[in-house]
């Protein structure tokens, strides 16, 4: 299974070509995806604020997503997968390391092109 991103969400809405085409791959596949709660906050966060057909825009894509919920074990690995990237000198933002253990602990591949993604170690990323 797949789970996308924020910034995948976001390119889409906005007809980046990358994710565009990436999603109407997945389409074919007839795979079901899933977003992670945190990254479903970003999203709707920022559509909330724009409102309108944004906002319903949002809407109609995320009902096809199901959601990763995050709670103990998640919290757990993404201190643990932070701890490991700080010792190794690089940061990733908490939100991302939330993310990251949602779809590490399922063994899902996440789709994003968020840079600070690929650096979490064992976690898979299939950009566009």
């Amino acid at each position: 299974m797949r789970s996308v991103d924020a910034a995948f969400c976001f390119d889409l809405l906005q007809n980046e070509a990358g994710a565009t085409r990436r999603a109407k791959e997945l389409d074919k596949t007839e795979e079901h995806l899933t977003i992670a709660a945190p990254a479903l906050l970003e999203v709707l966060e920022g559509s909330y604020r724009r409102g309108g057909r944004y906002l319903e825009q949002v809407v109609e894509m995320i009902a096809r997503f199901e959601v990763l919920e995050v709670g103990p074990l998640e919290v757990d690995e993404a201190v643990r997968m932070g701890a490991t990237c700080i010792s190794r000198g690089r940061t990733v933002p908490h939100m991302d390391l939330l993310v990251a253990a949602a779809c590490r602990r399922r063994g899902q591949i996440l789709v994003s092109r968020d840079p600070d993604l690929s650096r979490i170690p064992g976690l898979a990323v299939e950009s566009y």
